[in-house]
């Protein structure tokens, strides 16, 4: 027992008076219930709305905004008919937007920003599922290289947020014939991370120009092969600090090596040097002691003049014989000369 909502009835009539035979009236009637603690809708009789085709809409935010997105990478959208949105972020709902590649954590992200023309289509022709499968071009969102003039020229053009139309980060094809050629542009910082090795095979020429500094770390070796010349134009100082030893590879095949200069070469230790000049060789000992010892003969010899010592001292000694020899005259002078014999 309970109370009970009709929902639908039916009733069923016969009249048989007029018949022979014994023909009664006949009564029916059919319903159907529910409980009436259930709360009764009708069944929609009205066809849900569908779309037929694809619709362009422009990209809305609120103001100030270039870009609004979500989490999602959705955005909003105004479409071309609807004049009672006011163009900012309540004009639609959040729209999903196709990418060439959506994966798990990977694939492609090229969010739709604000006055963007987009192509909104609707799943199954639902309209409260858009989807926006493309992007085109319009009089007021022209392509960023003029076309048809450089229609040999795809690739990917992004514009600094809130930047001037020259502010990008640029990859460029140029399939012209005789002239393909792969430009990148970063407008400010380009950072390249590998995590294995890398291999770089220049046909011809390299070229490199850097505004300030260049700094390179190598952990390990480095090896340059040079097939022809090198040179090296430094404008101020070159300074080599090795750590533990130096390797002098030779000049030539024969195992010469050749240190030239058209003024002076100096090699200097504190205050002690050798110096070499177009007009004289000089050793300069600043502090310390001079050696200079031979295996065989140590052969001083000067056209004019042969000079040793100036100071307070000078010592000639040998473990057998010293010889003075002149071919004109030999003066041995002192203010006292001392001869043992």
């Amino acid at each position: 027992n309970g109370e009970y909502l009709v929902t639908a009835a039916g009733y069923h009539f016969e009249e048989n008076r007029y018949a022979s035979g014994e023909g009664e009236t006949i009564h029916r009637t059919d319903f159907s219930v529910i409980p009436a603690a259930v709360s009764y809708r009708p069944a929609q009789s009205t066809a849900w709305p569908r779309t037929y085709g694809p619709q362009t809409a422009k990209v809305v935010g609120p103001q100030g905004e270039s870009i609004w997105t979500d989490k999602y990478g959705r955005v909003k959208v105004k479409f071309h008919w609807d004049r009672l949105a006011k163009g900012d972020d309540t004009s639609s709902c959040w729209v999903r937007v196709s990418s060439a590649w959506a994966g798990q954590g990977y694939g492609g992200v090229q969010i739709p920003r604000v006055g963007d023309e987009v192509v909104v289509d609707f799943i199954n022709g639902d309209p409260d599922r858009p989807i926006i499968t493309g992007r085109v071009y319009n009089d007021a969102s022209m392509p960023p290289w003029a076309l048809p003039a450089a229609a040999t020229q795809m690739g990917f053009y992004s514009r600094s947020k809130d930047g001037h139309k020259d502010n990008a980060n640029i990859l460029r094809f140029e399939d012209k014939a005789g002239h393909e050629q792969i430009w990148i542009h970063a407008e400010k910082n380009m950072d390249t991370d590998i995590e294995n090795s890398e291999t770089h095979d220049v046909g011809v020429d390299r070229r490199k120009t850097i505004g300030q500094d260049e700094n390179i770390t190598i952990k390990r070796n480095l090896k340059s092969d040079v097939g022809n010349n090198e040179t090296h134009n430094i404008t101020n100082k070159h300074v080599i600090n090795v750590g533990k030893d130096q390797t002098v590879l030779t000049m030539d095949k024969e195992g010469n090596a050749l240190l030239e200069s058209v003024t002076t070469i100096k090699l200097k230790v504190k205050d002690n040097y050798l110096l070499i000049a177009p007009d004289t060789i000089e050793i300069h000992v600043g502090e310390g002691n001079l050696k200079a010892e031979a295996v065989e003969q140590a052969v001083f010899k000067g056209d004019v003049l042969t000079k040793l010592g100036d100071g307070i001292n000078t010592e000639l000694k040998a473990n057998d014989t010293v010889s003075i020899t002149g071919t004109n005259l030999t003066d041995i002078k002192g203010a006292i000369v001392k001869v043992n014999s």
